[in-house]
């Protein structure tokens, strides 16, 4: 008898029992104890050794769960010797993740295959409007019972902020400063600035400006040439030649600006000024002297700077001034123009029971007076009866005497010696001996000169004149009033506004002379041409060398040289003495070179 080795054999009278150790039972414990099949539960796995047959004693299963499940209980059970599984089998639960929401301003889609948030759940998130997801988009729930990702946020879209321009403003709707979608910003600038890009843009739902931000840039004005002869310094403080910009303008020497000094860029993209001119420095014209020449050395045009005239005087007269002329910078001459005066001759009286009758020509006993003598009654004249004055400043001959032919009474009375007014003429009839008793004199003036007193004067007994002797007075013309604008220059020989004064007139710069530049006050006591105007406007040739110094040299040269000319033909024309005007040998053709006889003799 064998107890199969589960047990232990005892034995007893005659026989013999089996004691089967625990788990096995039967006559020779021979069976095992059986706990019996159980159900898996789902998801569960299981893995059981049986040393001693299926589910019996010593059997031992483990338990485990897939992926994403958690073991819930022991994870083994043992089949006892009484035939009880030491655990009930566990449960394999889906692995559980954090609920989620929906984020602010966003909405949440959630797929539970296996449970509410478990394991491979899945969430996909999308933002409303205006917001942005700051996050992943799709979270999965994982075997670890975490979300893959952190929960996603939806924040508020914002634009790139934005900054005034430089130069310009800036007005955004809402006013929050945070720049956030459907932002607007507005876009002006400051005066003298214009807006490059769009005025106004707006923040899009991506998060960009529908258009970049603008600028504000200076107005250009526009470039302008250089005048020649002139140097151009500018500041510009915002640009080349744009908004506030400031260009000033100077001229080479011998150069006159003509127009503004300074040019500046308006706000309205224009410059407060035309860019000036630099004009030739010119100086006043010069005539020849009365009785004289005139040679100029022009070598920038006529009368401009830097020329220089050299002057003569005719046979017979002497120069009154200085012998040459410089045009200056400052566009005057270096002096005032000389005067040819005739050269006098001694005064003489007429002689003792004589008398004397004078032609002056130029001046009282000067270069041509003539002097014719003449005897009383019973007088003859002893000498020279026509005498001269000639260019050496002495008479052509000495002057004569009256002598007796019969033996006369000599007056004891005398009245004072009498001169011939400045002027003017004289004619004496001495009755018994010069200026004696019963003198006569015979007073006359010159053109252009007017007697003031008596014609005649009678010598007394008792030595009176039966006057005061005359004088000549020049005519005179009308006082010229000027215009507020115009400028008047006068020469006056004898006395203000009198026969023979000359007025030359200019104009202030950027006007015109409306009239004639030149009036000379004739011997009718009226003027030979009427008081001139100024008006605005471009100036003429004469008048822009006159003040202004402006024109080209060529051009110019020829239309002064065409205004003296005229001005020399209307002064000779009044002089019927048969001269030529011009010299045929006058450089008027050489530029820079004028030279003018007034009165040349060569027929």
């Amino acid at each position: 008898m064998s107890c199969n080795s589960q047990g232990e054999c005892i034995e007893t009278i005659g026989s013999y029992t089996c004691s089967c150790y625990p788990g096995f039972y039967g006559p020779e414990c021979e069976y095992v104890q059986e706990c019996g099949k159980f159900d898996i539960p789902q998801h569960v796995l299981m893995n059981c050794s049986h040393p001693l047959g299926d589910f019996s004693f010593s059997s031992q299963c483990t338990f485990s769960c897939p992926e994403g499940y958690d073991l819930n209980g022991p994870s083994e059970m043992q089949c006892l010797a009484s035939g009880i599984w030491t655990n009930n089998p566990p449960q394999c639960k889906a692995v559980q993740c954090q609920s989620l929401e929906a984020p602010l301003h966003g909405t949440m889609d959630c797929t539970h295959p296996l449970a509410a948030f478990a394991y491979d759940s899945s969430c996909k998130f999308e933002c409303q409007p205006g917001y942005r997801m700051r996050g992943s988009d799709i979270l999965h729930c994982t075997d670890s019972g975490q979300w893959s990702e952190p929960l996603p946020t939806c924040e508020a879209i914002a634009c790139e902020p934005l900054e005034s321009p430089l130069h310009g403003s800036m007005d955004c709707f809402p006013s929050t400063g945070a720049f956030g979608y459907n932002s607007s910003c507005t876009f002006r600038c400051t005066e003298g600035f214009v807006l490059m890009g769009n005025d106004a843009i707006h923040c899009a739902d991506l998060g960009q400006w529908t258009a970049p931000a603008p600028v504000c840039e200076a107005l250009q004005c526009q470039e302008f040439p250089v005048p020649s002869k002139a140097q151009v310094s500018c500041s510009d403080p915002f640009g080349t030649l744009k908004y506030q910009s400031a260009c000033s303008f100077s001229c080479d020497e011998g150069s006159l600006l003509v127009g503004a000094s300074v040019i500046r860029c308006l706000a309205t993209g224009h410059w407060s000024e035309a860019p000036p001119e630099c004009q030739a420095v010119s100086c006043t014209p010069l005539l020849s002297p009365e009785n004289g020449t005139m040679t100029c050395i022009q070598p920038l045009g006529h009368s401009n700077y830097k020329s220089t005239c050299q002057f003569m005087c005719d046979e017979g007269f002497y120069l009154s001034g200085p012998e040459r002329l410089d045009c200056s910078p400052s566009g005057h001459w270096t002096g005032s123009p000389p005067m040819c005066e005739a050269i006098k001759c001694p005064e003489i009286f007429a002689p003792e029971q004589g008398s004397l009758d004078c032609s002056h020509v130029h001046g009282e006993f000067s270069v041509g007076s003539t002097c014719h003598f003449s005897c009383n009654e019973e007088f003859e004249l002893l000498g020279s009866r026509n005498v001269e004055c000639t260019v050496s400043g002495r008479w052509s001959a000495p002057p004569p005497t009256c002598k007796g032919v019969t033996s006369l009474p000599v007056p004891s009375v005398r009245c004072p010696a009498l001169t011939t007014p400045g002027q003017g003429t004289m004619s004496c009839r001495h009755h018994l001996e010069s200026f004696g008793p019963n003198t006569t004199c015979y007073f006359g003036c010159k053109t252009g000169f007017t007697l003031r007193g008596a014609n005649s004067l009678r010598c007394g007994a008792s030595g009176q004149w039966t006057a005061v002797t005359p004088v000549c007075r020049a005519v005179k013309c009308s006082e010229l009033h000027m215009d507020t604008a115009v400028a008047m220059n006068c020469s006056n020989p004898w006395g203000n506004f009198s026969y023979g004064s000359t007025c030359a007139f200019h104009c202030p710069e950027g006007q015109s002379l409306n009239g004639s530049a030149r009036t000379t006050c004739r011997e009718d006591g009226h003027w030979s041409d009427a008081m001139p105007t100024c008006q605005a406007g471009t100036l003429t040739i004469q008048e822009a060398l006159t003040y202004l110094g402006g024109a080209l040299a060529s051009t110019t040269g020829l239309a002064v040289g065409g205004t003296l000319l005229a001005l020399l033909r209307k002064r000779l024309r009044k002089k019927d003495d048969g001269k030529c005007p011009l010299n045929p040998h006058s450089h008027l053709g050489t530029y820079g070179v004028f030279t003018n006889a007034a009165y040349d003799p060569t027929p």
